[in-house]
């Protein structure tokens, strides 16, 4: 970005004209995101209802959401800045996965049954437990655990959730999981990035993922096929086998924050954009009085850079 100086006071003027361009960049990126469409997915009529508490939620955040359901019109979810796949929802109807891989906007996945090989094919795997074997328990709140990066660090996401890689209260009362571990990852050679397991408070499930995230262009894993953009299982809802009690708001706070801030990260990639930061600046300019000066201020985003 090439900016004219042509004033007696430039000296004073430079920090003046730099905090400017940052302002406008931040003011264009908050209108982009207050326009953010979401395609929350979901199946009319199921029995454990819609997950209310979600949709609330991120129209609180002021987000834009649409629910639909299948038969899918691939074009229109091109369209969205965001599909989301709620718990309320049935697997059967994902069963298509070359065309989900082909669906070029991030997505994000509530639903275990729906991210197994038959069917969205991120997981190379086709059980997903219950605790309890189906039948209600008042004792399942429990813990989940971040996963460390290599470098020991730990995922923006869990920013406002967890410090330090503490485990956290994920679930008020029941969970069914993806019965899929870290080690799983690594034997399947599957691309994707463990974000969060069950903790050792778990009744039984202890260390299997809720959570992870898979960069795009890539195969989740050998033979799944590429998708062309990013996606994201996160564990949130639950139903019990027996038909009698649902949950699909069934998660803490911590949980709740988890799911936004994955949310506005997959938001800010379908465009490549993130907060920007000016990360170059002229050091030192010199100029005779009245006559022009012409510096370049970059200003860095996600993938992004503009001079």
């Amino acid at each position: 970005m090439n900016l004219l100086i042509n004033e007696p006071n430039f000296k004073n003027s430079i920090m003046k004209k730099l905090f400017f361009v940052l302002m406008l960049f931040c003011f264009s990126y908050a209108t982009i995101l207050a326009q953010k469409r979401i395609a929350f997915l979901q199946k009319p009529g199921m029995m454990h209802g819609p997950q209310i508490g979600l949709q609330n939620a991120l129209k609180a955040e002021g987000y834009i959401v649409d629910t639909s359901y299948a038969p899918f019109d691939w074009e229109a979810l091109t369209g969205y800045d965001l599909v989301i796949v709620s718990r309320a929802t049935s697997s059967g109807q994902f069963m298509d996965a070359v065309s989900w891989n082909a669906l070029d906007v991030p997505v994000m996945v509530l639903n275990s049954w729906c991210v197994r090989d038959p069917r969205m094919r991120l997981i190379n795997a086709d059980i997903v437990a219950t605790d309890t074997g189906g039948q209600v328990s008042a004792d399942l709140i429990t813990k989940v655990v971040p996963i460390a990066n290599g470098d020991a660090t730990y995922d923006s996401v869990f920013v406002g959730v967890t410090i330090g890689g503490a485990a956290f209260t994920y679930v008020k009362w029941f969970y069914d999981y993806l019965n899929y571990y870290v080690s799983d990852f690594a034997a399947d050679m599957s691309t994707g990035k463990p974000l969060v397991m069950l903790s050792d408070s778990a009744k039984t499930g202890a260390g299997a993922v809720m959570m992870a995230r898979w960069e795009p262009g890539k195969e989740a894993y050998p033979g799944s096929g590429i998708h062309v953009n990013y996606r994201t299982y996160l564990n949130i809802g639950a139903d019990d086998n027996s038909g009698l009690y649902f949950n699909m708001d069934s998660y803490t706070d911590a949980s709740l924050k988890l799911f936004l801030n994955e949310v506005a990260f997959l938001l800010r990639q379908k465009n490549g954009c993130v907060p920007p930061a000016i990360i170059k600046q002229p050091q030192r300019i010199t100029r005779a009085v009245g006559t022009s000066a012409i510096f370049n201020v970059t200003a860095s985003g996600s993938g992004r850079t503009n001079q």
